[in-house]
């Protein structure tokens, strides 16, 4: 066990992540883990929780794919996500010269080059993922969806996060969403396109990458391909009617920050938009498609705004900020409206309020780590209702 931890590319990749958390530690297995199915057995874990690193090229430039153990890595479907015209996998010796690492123990962390990092979604079905590092190590986190999912019904929680049931992976809507969430994303960040052009790009692009058993409903995608060309030039625009000049402060920011209360567990977010106006505040927007708008109960619902009360306490810990100079809102890009098709509405987060969520972070984690997972009937028709309702799971 010393001989591997004493070599020199596990030495590195664990003082990368002795920086980022001290908490965290390399395992060692007994046993050789170079597949993903290798590593699963020696870890008793979900295979899906396993991180393949895979290290892909494209002319001179080189990317890392983090990758679901379950999944496989559709060269074609990257190839368009990422608007290059050739991708291939990296040859054994420019792993080695890139990320320092040999083939089956390559890390996400602590390369020799700096590279870009693209995670497979599949990734969230798990609150445990496990990643090389010469051999497999642990990353512990929570995420705002796992939290509200608890909240929701701690029952439903165990049945994903887990007991790693299957789940709700997605539909048009869902495809809608990501497609004029990245829009917004590229527009901000004033890369040169055509927000239209961009939009059906990307909508087809999600429609594809839907499972196949998911039933696209034709005329249903239709009216988002014509809603979504109508929108998709709107939204940033909108960000200068609101706050006037503003400049460009972060775009899809990660949040991984310590939960003073518990250790062992990381809080873990995506802000959307962070902007500085000329008075001096920042900005946190946290875009949001929906068909028409939101009702006043559900943008006074705790668990609505409570994300953007967590998302400002946790940006203002990482950058040290004053509370009193971060304001939160979201922006609501409505599908269907024939008019004013965003609104940007400000959610207030005082102290009491960020006290209120703290402790609701507080109790999730503790009765989480108790196992207490009664369930709360209350919600299994409430929205969409629970996919896990009246099925064999929860009958």
């Amino acid at each position: 066990m010393n001989s591997i931890l004493n070599k020199a590319p596990v030495k590195r990749a664990e003082k990368i992540l002795k920086e980022f958390d001290p908490n965290l530690n390399i395992i060692i297995l007994k046993d050789t883990a170079r597949t993903a199915n290798d590593a699963a057995t020696a870890l008793g874990c979900n295979v899906g929780a396993i991180v393949k690193s895979l290290l892909l090229k494209s002319g001179d430039k080189f990317c890392l794919c983090l990758i679901s153990g379950d999944k496989r890595c559709s060269l074609n479907k990257l190839k368009k996500k990422l608007n290059e015209k050739d991708i291939s996998m990296a040859k054994p010796e420019d792993v080695k010269i890139i990320t320092g690492y040999t083939i089956g123990g390559v890390s996400p962390i602590g390369h020799l080059n700096k590279i870009k990092l693209y995670i497979d979604k599949n990734l969230e079905r798990f609150s445990k993922v496990f990643a090389a590092a010469g051999h497999p190590n642990a990353v512990f986190g929570i995420s705002y969806s796992e939290l509200k999912n608890w909240k929701e019904c701690p029952y439903r929680h165990k049945l994903i996060y887990i007991d790693e049931l299957p789940r709700f992976q997605g539909n048009e809507y869902t495809a809608f969403g990501t497609a004029i969430h990245d829009v917004c994303e590229k527009l901000v960040l004033k890369e040169q396109i055509d927000p239209q052009e961009h939009f059906i790009e990307r909508f087809e692009a999600e429609l594809a990458d839907l499972d196949d058993d998911v039933e696209i409903r034709p005329q249903l995608v239709e009216s988002m391909r014509f809603q979504g060309r109508k929108l998709a030039p709107e939204a940033v625009p909108s960000l200068s009617e609101t706050f006037g000049d503003w400049e460009l402060v972060e775009a899809e920011e990660k949040l991984y920050e310590d939960i003073k209360t518990h250790e062992d567990y990381m809080f873990k977010g995506f802000v959307d938009l962070v902007i500085k106006t000329a008075d001096g505040k920042y900005h946190i927007i946290d875009w949001k498609t929906c068909s028409w708008g939101w009702d006043a109960r559900r943008r006074a619902d705790p668990m609505t705004t409570y994300q953007l009360t967590l998302y400002q306490h946790f940006w203002c810990l990482k950058h040290n900020i004053d509370p009193n100079l971060v304001e939160t809102h979201f922006a609501l890009l409505k599908r269907t409206a024939k008019k004013d098709q965003v609104e940007i509405f400000r959610v207030t987060s005082g102290p009491k309020k960020t006290k209120n969520a703290i402790e609701l972070l507080t109790k999730a984690l503790t009765n989480i780590q108790a196992k207490t997972c009664f369930k709360n009937k209350l919600s299994c028709t409430s929205g969409y209702g629970c996919e896990f309702y009246k099925t064999e799971h929860c009958p």
